[in-house]
């Protein structure tokens, strides 16, 4: 492994995930890092950003899913806005029903 790369429990520890969600993440298809001669993951910094963007778009309320088809597929200003959208009609849904529950509490 190089130094510009890091292992599978570093890129863990540094996004406080496990190695498991790292190996989910590339069993999707989200993330492709390169192998060591020992057959080791290595991950680049270019794997470090997807992971963060994963992460980002996750943090919004898209599933592994929708990322998947996000990182596939160039999208658009229009398509984002559609995206966004989509996820705010969501948590206002879910702002709804918890003020139903809390009135009725």
């Amino acid at each position: 492994m190089s130094k510009a790369t890091l292992s599978i429990g570093a890129v863990a520890r540094l996004f406080d995930i496990s190695t498991k969600t790292l190996r989910h993440y590339e069993e999707l298809g989200l993330l492709a890092p390169a192998r060591a001669d020992n057959g080791y993951r290595c991950y680049r910094p270019a794997d470090v950003q997807q992971i963060l963007r994963i992460r980002q778009l996750q943090a919004l309320g898209l599933t592994l899913e929708q990322i998947h088809d996000i990182l596939e597929n160039e999208v658009d200003e229009d398509r984002w806005q559609r995206i966004l959208q989509t996820i705010l009609a969501d948590i206002n849904g879910q702002l709804d029903a918890l003020t139903v529950r809390r009135q009725r509490v």
